[in-house]
């Protein structure tokens, strides 16, 4: 698995200069040209969902999050509100109650692996929108053969 990606800013160590130039361009790309994400939280989202796209979209403007990543970022914020409810919910049950208990920790595990697909799978990180375009610039240019392609 590749490393996560760091901003050029970030980067430690010594970078040659067409790696300074890569991340760059990649930087360049992943927040050129698209509208910002709104900073008001939309009205349909759950109190809890609407404090974290609050505490967000502020924060996000610095970052390659575009208008376009709203869906995701919504779904975030959404999966986000269902986390802190469960967590509500599971300190007021008593300890006594395993099975509720269970139910709710079933429910967080899930939560959580939805909030972790979604930052991974759909791109809502800097690190995968980033990582993308650092393998579109230095992918070399015609078709792979199938021993390139495959090993």
């Amino acid at each position: 698995m590749a490393r996560k990606y760091k901003l050029l800013s970030q980067s430690e160590g010594n970078l040659t200069k067409l790696q300074q130039e890569a991340k760059y361009k990649a930087e360049f790309l992943a927040k050129d040209g698209f509208k910002a994400l709104p900073l008001e939280a939309p009205e349909f989202l759950p109190p809890y969902g609407k404090q974290e796209y609050e505490r967000l979209a502020p924060q996000m403007q610095k970052l390659p999050v575009r208008d376009l990543d709203l869906t995701s970022v919504l779904l975030y914020c959404t999966w986000y509100a269902a986390y802190r409810e469960t967590l509500d919910y599971l300190k007021d049950i008593p300890n006594v109650d395993k099975t509720s208990r269970l139910e709710g920790y079933l429910s967080l595990n899930k939560i959580t692996t939805n909030i972790k697909a979604l930052s991974s799978d759909l791109g809502l990180t800097v690190n995968s929108r980033m990582q993308m375009n650092v393998e579109a610039l230095t992918e070399k240019k015609g078709p792979k053969s199938m021993k390139e392609r495959y090993g």
